[in-house]
């Protein structure tokens, strides 16, 4: 079964993941280790780089989708930079009083994309053509790559349409990077959930939910008080939403739920980045190696 997603405003196939033993998942590791040997010295990737890589390729997949027959406009990366995440509390007062918990930046979001010229392309196209551009894009079926997520579960996609075209021109090794890619866009859902699930923050966050009580909001966790803020129409629900995530914000730091979140992520990133560091090694060492043809991509145009 496939599921469909956006990218770029195009019609994006990925795998369901189903489950899979924790024994069939350290062998295939084993054997992705044995490929990602090439000896490239690691350092962190900065910020700029990873735009680089981004850009490059967005163009590589622009050219690709030429050649298909189909239009294809390079999208931002990110399109709406203020946005953040709080997976555990907002703990930004400043930030709350502007955006609440981010109503408008969402649908700033949303609107950017409905509005893209790869959206407008899209619905411009007979329905056989959107299915020959999403094949163009991705490939005919979800096969021929996997990867393991951390829980063991696998995600597939397919080696052929533009997008792998672009990463295989850009990584080389095609297979390292999907496998690799997944599981380090997977690592910040699963450290979330091990801090979230973590007594010393049930416990902080039984000190918030008082101290929210105290200030007359009656929610158990961040979560629910975040999807009270986030429901009803959003011209008569703005001024509670951000009412509500100010309170959040200050009761977080009132009660430490803020400074134990933080050091509870600090803590289990570290833990899964032991766990895996071979993986990341390998990840970050196909991002340096492409580096020289990303920029002889981007600085031409």
């Amino acid at each position: 079964m496939r599921r469909y997603t956006l990218i770029g405003g195009l019609m994006v196939a990925a795998a369901l993941a189903v489950p899979v033993s924790y024994a069939t998942w350290e062998a295939s590791q084993e054997t992705a280790r044995a490929s990602d040997a090439s000896e490239v010295p690691l350092r962190p990737i900065t910020p700029t780089e990873t735009d680089r890589l981004y850009t490059a390729e967005q163009l590589l997949v622009k050219e690709c989708m030429r050649r298909a027959g189909f239009l294809y406009n390079p999208s931002p990366r990110n399109p709406v930079p203020e946005h953040r995440n709080f997976p555990y509390v907002v703990d930004d007062i400043t930030w709350a009083r502007r955006h609440g918990y981010g109503s408008d930046l969402e649908e700033k979001r949303d609107r950017l994309a409905k509005n893209s010229a790869n959206r407008r392309y899209f619905e411009s196209l007979s329905p056989a053509q959107k299915s020959a551009v999403t094949v163009a894009m991705n490939g005919p079926t979800a096969k021929g790559l996997r990867a393991y997520l951390p829980n063991g579960q696998p995600v597939e996609h397919s080696d052929k349409g533009c997008t792998s075209e672009a990463r295989r021109k850009l990584y080389r090794d095609l297979p390292a990077w999907y496998r690799t890619l997944k599981l380090t866009e997977s690592l910040p859902g699963f450290r979330a959930e091990l801090v979230l699930n973590d007594r010393a923050y049930l416990k902080a966050v039984t000190k918030w939910s008082r101290c929210m009580r105290t200030n007359g909001f009656q929610y158990p966790t961040p979560a629910h008080s975040r999807a009270a803020g986030m429901a009803g129409e959003p011209v008569a629900s703005r001024a509670f939403e951000i009412r509500l995530a100010v309170t959040e914000a200050q009761c977080a730091a009132e009660t430490g739920l803020a400074r134990t979140a933080k050091a509870l992520d600090r803590h289990h990133d570290g833990v899964l980045r032991r766990k895996f560091h071979r993986e990341l090694a390998a990840h970050q060492k196909l991002q340096i190696a492409a580096l020289s043809r990303a920029g002889a991509i981007v600085e031409p145009g």
